[in-house]
């Protein structure tokens, strides 16, 4: 039987496959682009085809994967914090988030996440807190 917290979990782990199927591609969405722009591949060859076949794979997974995420935003949105939560700075969808330590305002998949972050989450941080005090 399907109910909120198994369509949070289904869509959550479509959105981390969507997430990995679009890391697996060898050249990202924008560069293939750029490239097919560029006339780095010479049309109607084997590259340039293959490039073209890529260039619609990465266009409909990316589709696919934010229609998941809004999806999950708005059956999330009735569970409070635990929701629909994803990492501040990957983005990703993971059951296991963790708060910022001082401001308890955003959530991580972990301990890279949030140092990589750190930097654009540092002043807000600070005002957080200090509204706080």
């Amino acid at each position: 039987m399907i109910n909120k917290s198994n369509e949070i979990q289904i869509l959550k782990a479509l959105v981390e496959s969507f997430h990995a199927l679009l890391g697996g591609f060898a050249t990202p969405l924008e560069q293939l682009e750029k490239q097919l722009k560029e006339g780095v591949y010479t049309p109607g060859g084997n590259a340039w085809a293959a490039a073209q076949v890529s260039l619609g794979e990465q266009r409909v997974l990316r589709a696919a994967k934010k229609t998941a995420e809004d999806l999950l935003e708005k059956v999330g949105n009735g569970q409070g914090s635990g929701g629909a939560a994803k990492c501040a700075n990957c983005g990703q969808y993971s059951g296991q988030l963790m708060l910022c330590g001082r401001c308890k305002g955003v959530r991580y998949c972990g301990r890279a996440c949030q140092v990589a972050h750190f930097k654009v989450h540092k002043e807000a941080c600070r005002a957080a807190v200090s509204k706080r005090e």
